[in-house]
């Protein structure tokens, strides 16, 4: 008994269908957010490119900084930070215009998602989703 190889097409198909399988597997399976660690959703709705922001947190056992550059207009960055919900973070915007804005958000201590929006006179803190 012989086998014929299979023809490229196939072996096309049957790849695509593995590489599609598995990344549909990692996008509807994985959890929302790491388990044990507070998602910032950070929203530049201020109209111009952010320089930089900030985001001071800390805990009994650590003090971190986090500082993301270039926060284009209109974009959304989601970061993962190393804390619990309800501990809080302080956050520091530096506008295009050389204006510092400051928060202390993070205050929620039934999510594990938040949500700062960013626009040009102040930082809004809520729950994300």
């Amino acid at each position: 008994m012989s086998f014929r190889k299979p023809s490229v097409p196939v072996i096309v198909l049957v790849v695509c269908a593995v590489l599609a399988g598995a990344a549909a597997g990692y996008l509807y399976g994985r959890p929302p957010h790491p388990p044990g660690h507070l998602t910032v959703q950070l929203v530049n709705a201020s109209g111009a490119q952010i320089p930089s922001v900030r985001i001071q947190y800390a805990n009994p056992h650590l003090q971190d900084e986090l500082l993301i550059l270039g926060l284009a207009k209109d974009e959304t960055r989601v970061v993962v930070l190393n804390h619990e919900p309800g501990l809080g973070y302080s956050i520091t915007a530096r506008l295009a215009d050389d204006r510092e804005l400051e928060i202390c958000g993070g205050r929620a201590k039934d999510t594990w998602v938040m949500r700062e929006v960013i626009t040009p006179d102040a930082i809004v803190s809520t729950r994300g989703r």
